[in-house]
């Protein structure tokens, strides 16, 4: 009777301390407060959120960074402000399935440019930034990058990826480059957009304004949609295709005004 006992009891101990082994670790949260920057770079396979602080008490302060992964990730992941960029990458690799958060913060009137290199890494700027300009880049590889509710007089957009690209809010002046193959969707332009694509893009355009223009060359196999405006593209192909019957739709993911995938082609305006 002893003996059994002692046996449960071992097997009892032996099946705790293999849960206990195999229990994933805890996630860490990790809130840093940083030196002042205006330009977020990033060169990571995870999300990121850049976020306004409108709680930021003075011109220094408001500059924060919060990461919230296992510890291991934490450990493998490096950030830095230099020259008023803050770099955001990863210094070693590491494997994990549990969720990896990545939030960045500053004033709203602050930021200027993102530069995305995030592999398969997409990355999304939250409403609330006023800015009289703005710069946006995503290199090859990267992912999606989301710029939803920002004001800015003039945005320029240079695309190389194959990510889409999502700009929405209030602009005077758009000029975008693409040489990529991913999508452009813009909407909230007043004033002029111009459209330089080279690759095989497809750019699609929801103006603020009825009176807004938009302009410039294709040199690919492209699609220019819009809902409003004048459009004048150039280009020494028979490849592009530009129409004023766009449809579109709100996305219920994200809440943003996507086109229809059936109006992609001109042929079912």
């Amino acid at each position: 009777m002893l003996k059994l006992a002692a046996l449960l009891l071992a097997c009892a101990a032996a099946a705790q301390a293999q849960t206990a082994a195999e229990a994933p670790p805890q996630l860490q949260r990790l809130d840093v407060a940083l030196r002042p920057f205006v330009e977020v770079d990033t060169c990571l396979p995870v999300n990121v959120l850049i976020q306004p602080n409108k709680t930021a008490a003075g011109p220094l302060q408001g500059y924060t960074l919060s990461l919230e992964a296992e510890p291991q990730v934490l450990q493998a992941l490096s950030y830095n402000v230099s020259n008023d960029v803050l770099h955001i990458e990863n210094s070693a690799d590491f494997n994990t399935s549990r969720p990896i958060k990545i939030i960045v913060s500053l004033p709203p009137n602050r930021l200027q440019a993102v530069n995305h290199q995030g592999t398969g890494a997409e990355l999304l700027i939250a409403p609330g930034f006023d800015v009289p300009l703005f710069v946006a880049a995503a290199a090859f590889g990267a992912g999606r990058l989301y710029v939803n509710g920002m004001r800015a007089q003039n945005v320029t957009l240079q695309m190389s990826g194959t990510g889409d690209t999502v700009l929405t809010g209030s602009y005077g002046t758009v000029n975008v480059t693409s040489t990529g193959t991913g999508g452009i969707y813009i909407a909230g332009v007043n004033d002029t957009v111009t459209l330089d694509l080279r690759g095989v893009s497809n750019a699609f355009v929801q103006p603020g304004q009825p009176s807004a223009a938009i302009t410039g060359t294709a040199g690919g196999i492209n699609v220019v949609q819009y809902t409003d405006g004048t459009c004048n593209m150039a280009s020494n192909f028979r490849f592009l295709q530009a129409s004023a019957c766009a449809h579109w739709s709100q996305d219920t993911g994200t809440g943003l005004l996507l086109p229809i995938q059936s109006a992609l082609l001109a042929s079912d305006c």
